[in-house]
């Protein structure tokens, strides 16, 4: 058996500065490209789309979701009726829409899942949104692209004030 042999100095620091390269242009590429969480305007109009990039910074499970907010009880009643919040009894309007997540590596961009998501779910609310989770994904440090695009929509969505938010998913308490 042979003993083990350490590296030489002059390797290893040819392969520090490589990492730290590495490292720097990662930071360097994703200088400028929002962190979740982010939110974007959006109206739930046939043919409307939303893209964007952002950077995860940190490896972890992120969703994309479509939130309504609401000032008032009056509003957020509107908001619960049409976002399907009363159950099977009153699913709300027809609504579809294809989302998109995908990664860029050495200027490629590939795509990591998609989902044709059919008059979504409410999942969460808070005090002033109520909030569907259209697809979540574990990500690793890098860019990506989300793409969400309503393939159909009732003309009662049209005047619901909504947004897409990317962040980090709920996993529970």
């Amino acid at each position: 058996m042979m003993p083990a042999r350490r590296m030489p100095w002059a390797c290893s620091a040819i392969i520090r500065t490589v990492v730290a390269g590495c490292l720097g242009a990662l930071a360097a590429c994703s200088v400028g490209t929002p962190s979740p969480p982010l939110e974007q305007p959006f109206a739930l109009v046939p043919d409307q789309r939303v893209h964007g990039r952002f950077a995860v910074r940190q490896q972890g499970l992120y969703a994309v979701e479509l939130v309504y907010p609401f000032d008032n009880p009056a509003q957020r009643g509107h908001a619960w009726n049409l976002a399907g919040g009363s159950g099977p009894k009153a699913p709300g309007p027809e609504l579809t829409l294809r989302v998109q997540v995908g990664e860029i590596r050495d200027g490629r961009s590939r795509l990591l899942r998609h989902r044709d998501v059919v008059k979504p779910a409410l999942t969460s609310w808070s005090g002033n949104a109520l909030h569907s989770e259209l697809i979540r994904l574990p990500l690793s440090p890098g860019i990506y692209t989300f793409d969400v695009r309503v393939t159909a929509a009732a003309p009662a969505l049209r005047q619901l004030p909504v947004r897409i938010a990317v962040h980090e998913a709920y996993t529970g308490k």
